[in-house]
């Protein structure tokens, strides 16, 4: 009996110790507003690139980019204009899973008068080869600025997520019929905008797939230790191992009256 409740202790504690549960965020909240920062900037164990820089952007004008509402007091998020994607990876390990909070870098009545259709793409890749796809569509009946959730994910772990927003726009004419929203123009001809990449983004938050130490340097991650650092798992299962044993041996004692 003794030896049952040590190994049951023990794959326990082990088990414990080789079911990692990792976790990375991205919130820019402590970089100065109205800055920039790099491609290649990491925040958390994420990394974030593209053909062009970020600007960080805050307080009314993060609002707009968001949706023309209210945004989060003293936060901050990052925002891109350029042709091609911004890219999200983890250094040192694959993911399961990105989401994020998502704007428009775009013209914001253009979108709000019908005037944009606007597009956000997301591919996940795996070395440098496409597993999955996904995105988002406001047309012209939706006249949304944007501003909510995307979450990409794979049945195959990717090692860089790309995203970006790509708009059509069209020439303003004046509204000729009944107007019960209020809008004072409709959608002309197509002038286009091609492949560009207006985007705005916070609140990163990536799961990964397979943890690795170099990952761990981020503020903000979470991960529960490997077997290459189990020490504190260990202490638990042998002090589960002693409880177990000492509950055993005072079951195994005799009471009073069934002393030979």
């Amino acid at each position: 009996m003794k030896t049952n409740a040590l190994h049951l202790v023990s794959i326990l504690g082990w088990s414990a110790i080789a079911a990692p549960a990792f976790a990375l965020t991205a919130t820019f909240d402590g970089l100065n507003p109205y800055a920039s920062v790099a491609s290649g900037y990491q925040e958390g164990g994420i990394q974030f690139t593209s053909p062009t820089g970020f600007n960080v952007v805050g307080g009314s004008f993060a609002g707009t980019l968001f949706g023309g509402g209210p945004y989060y007091a003293g936060g901050n998020a990052l925002s891109v204009s350029n042709q091609g994607w911004v890219g999200i990876s983890a250094p040192g390990t694959l993911m399961g899973s990105v989401s994020l909070t998502y704007g428009f870098d775009w013209n914001f009545y253009a979108i709000e008068y019908g005037l944009m259709d606007v597009n956000v793409e997301w591919l996940a890749m795996f070395d440098g080869t496409i597993v999955a796809t996904g995105g988002l569509q406001f047309g012209r009946d939706n006249r949304s600025h944007g501003g909510g959730t995307l979450t990409a994910t794979s049945a195959t772990p990717f090692d860089q997520l790309l995203v970006r927003s790509t708009a059509v726009g069209y020439e303003a004419v004046p509204w000729s019929g009944p107007n019960p929203n209020g809008w004072f123009y409709d959608r002309g001809a197509a002038i286009g905008y091609g492949d560009a990449n207006h985007l705005a983004f916070d609140s990163v938050n990536v799961t990964t797939s397979e943890p690795s130490a170099n990952t761990l340097g981020g503020s903000n991650a979470i991960a529960v230790p490997d077997d290459s650092d189990g020490t504190p798992l260990l202490i638990i299962a042998v002090l589960g191992t002693l409880l177990a044993i000492r509950v055993h041996r005072q079951s195994a004692t005799p009471a009073p009256d069934e002393k030979a």
